[in-house]
């Protein structure tokens, strides 16, 4: 099994990304970083990307809570370690929490709901994000 990011740096090294100008920070997924070894993967694909700026978390490859069921069978806990992270990601500023699980996403949606920054930080997948700047790469250097 491969995460798309590592298939990508293999296969998409001549696609160019070029984002909006934007603060992105990543929350990567545990299972990523403690059992596949590809954490780092991400974010060599987030440096790639043209005119944003990637803010690294101190504790991006820690968990933040979702743990697969962890945030519904110890839910007190998984807030706890939420709240963590979500002041580590206001101190940082980004416009944007990027994810590579599922489970992640939910979880830093349900952060940014909690502390009421919905309007201001969004959280979105970093498959969805890489192509979106992909497809502005591509428009821009046709």
């Amino acid at each position: 099994m491969r995460d798309w990011a590592t298939l990508f740096l293999r296969y998409g090294q001549g696609v160019p990304l070029v984002g909006d100008g934007e603060r992105v920070t990543l929350q990567n997924s545990c299972h990523l970083v403690h059992v596949e070894k590809a954490g780092d993967d991400a974010v060599t694909v987030l440096q790639r990307v043209a005119q944003d700026t990637f803010v690294p978390l101190a504790s991006q490859n820690r968990c933040c809570g979702s743990a697969g069921t962890y945030n519904v069978v110890h839910t007190d806990w998984a807030l706890k370690i939420l709240d963590q992270k979500m002041a580590e990601v206001e101190e940082e500023a980004p416009d944007r929490i990027l994810v590579n699980n599922p489970g992640c996403q939910l979880q830093m949606q349900w952060g940014t709901t909690r502390r009421e920054k919905t309007e201001r930080i969004a959280v979105e997948h970093l498959a969805s994000y890489v192509y979106r700047a992909a497809r502005k790469g591509l428009r821009e250097y046709e």
